[in-house]
């Protein structure tokens, strides 16, 4: 048995901590433990915690009332009260979510879901978890110059009231089916080239940072504490953090083989139409126009038909008889189970952040949560859930707040929220089978659902947010572009003080 006052460690105990520390200047060490916040470790320029379990209350409670606050805040400013809905403005984004699904066929919106799903593991995932390697004050000039520098020029506000718009250009589908396409060939060029662009930048400022310091590179480049922090965590936490690391690895390669290809292809059958897997950059004028004809013609049906909300099963027939399947009720139910996992994720993550005294990953993944919950109160979605889903039942055409409903954490919410989940995987509490699989699955869920977002308001032309109703109205100007809010955040709010 070695005894530590042997070894030059001195231990002080009173009622509340545990204080060791080192007697000798060259093995200066500190290790307090306390009941409410764990573990301190402070040794040479190593300062990090750990928590085994327990909460500082107080620092809890204060950090999710401040997220509360905040995320009323942010609701409030989101965007004006939802207007009264009629049958073409409740039906009308959903019928054209039908009608692409149906058009571009499972093969090519299988390949559209791939490619978004890589590009936000591209864009998100891989700086994030490049934080958990090395410094996150080295990471973040490269991240912000590459990542968010160029789509807030590009997007202005609309990339603040969406950041999803940093994984993909908002005028670009990949179905060519924008109605006023831009090619982005140079975007997906550049963002093929990023991932290596954004290593060469760190590691030229970690190379500069080191010697101006007179320090070897690693030893300024390494995040110390996350990866002391993975050292103390169990088998399955090292686990869970290793696939995640392979699912980055592998999605980010597949993303720069796919853009690369998408853009050559693009250069090299400009305007001749075409695609390359199902995915194209330029404009298809036949099947755009083709689908906003079927589009109009179930809208039609469906307010010919739902007259004084009177429902029935005659709905499904009559879009039927359009030429389009409508969406079958298990699907329907599955979108609503798949919205409650994502709910589920977001619950979880914070329990867990608050159990591992991760106060500032809690709150912010809290924020998120309760935003989208206020957004959905103030625009009316949550009180007419039940209609909305008797409505969707019935003509198998998802209403707007059916999308709403299982679109919830669209918008502002989602990439801050998945962000803290991936910087705090080495906080994970996987201490089995079953917590390991849930954090995994999560992960997948809550990345899924981003890229099922940039999917439907990119490539399909889709909106799940309340300016729907001004479509028609946009459209009817030619100086003004069909999108949803993210694409024309001005065009919104001049439609809406028309409407009052």
């Amino acid at each position: 048995m070695l005894r530590l006052d042997e070894v030059g460690v001195k231990i002080d105990v009173n009622d509340t901590n545990v204080t060791m520390h080192g007697t000798e200047e060259e093995h200066h060490f500190e290790m307090i433990f306390t009941v409410e916040d764990g573990c301190w470790i402070r040794y040479r320029d190593l300062h990090t915690s750990v928590c085994f379990g327990q909460v500082h209350s107080l620092l809890a409670l204060s950090t999710q009332l401040v997220a509360l606050a905040l995320a009323g805040l942010f609701a409030y400013c989101a965007s004006p009260l939802a207007p009264q809905q009629t049958t073409r403005h409740k039906f009308e984004q959903g019928a054209r979510a039908l009608v692409v699904t149906a058009q571009v066929g499972w093969f090519r919106f299988l390949m559209a879901r791939i490619f978004r799903f890589t590009q936000v593991v591209t864009n998100l995932w891989l700086p994030i978890l490049t934080m958990l390697k090395y410094e996150p004050m080295l990471v973040w000039p490269a991240w912000l110059l590459l990542y968010y520098m160029p789509t807030l020029s590009g997007a202005g506000r609309a990339f603040l009231a969406n950041p999803e718009l940093v994984n993909a250009p908002n005028r670009c589908s990949v179905f060519g089916l924008d109605g006023t396409q831009e090619p982005a060939v140079g975007f997906y060029a550049y963002s093929a080239l990023r991932p290596a662009l954004f290593f060469a930048i760190f590691l030229l400022l970690a190379e500069a940072v080191a010697w101006i310091l007179g320090e070897p590179v690693l030893q300024v480049a390494i995040n110390k504490g996350i990866w002391y922090r993975i050292g103390m965590s169990n088998a399955w936490s090292r686990v869970l953090v290793t696939i995640i690391c392979h699912i980055c690895v592998y999605c980010t390669s597949f993303y720069m083989v796919a853009a690369s290809l998408l853009v050559l292809w693009s250069s090299l059958k400009s305007g001749k139409g075409g695609s390359i897997c199902g995915l194209q950059l330029d404009e298809d004028n036949s099947t755009r126009k083709r689908i906003d004809k079927l589009v109009d013609e179930i809208v039609d049906v469906l307010d010919a038909r739902m007259v004084d909300s009177q429902r029935s099963d005659a709905e499904r027939e009559q879009v039927k008889s359009v030429g389009v399947e409508p969406a079958a009720p298990f699907f329907i139910v599955w979108s609503l189970i798949v919205a409650a996992v994502d709910f589920a994720s977001y619950v979880w993550s914070v329990a867990t952040f608050l159990r591992r005294a991760r106060y500032v990953l809690a709150a912010v993944i809290a924020a998120s949560l309760w935003e989208s919950i206020f957004l959905l109160m103030r625009r009316g979605h949550l009180l007419r859930a039940k209609e909305a889903l008797l409505d969707t039942m019935s003509a198998g055409v998802q209403s707007l707040d059916f999308r709403a409903l299982v679109s919830w954490d669209a918008g502002i919410a989602g990439v801050p929220a998945l962000m803290c989940k991936i910087y705090g995987l080495p906080s994970t509490d996987a201490r089995g089978i079953v917590p390991f699989a849930l954090n995994l699955l999560f992960m997948i869920t809550s990345t899924r659902a981003m890229a099922v977002f940039i999917c439907e308001e990119i490539d399909m032309g889709v909106g799940v947010d309340d300016d729907a109703p001004y479509k028609t109205l946009r459209q009817s100007d030619s100086s003004s572009v069909s999108s949803s809010s993210p694409r024309n955040f001005e065009s919104l709010a001049t439609a809406w003080e028309q409407e009052r």
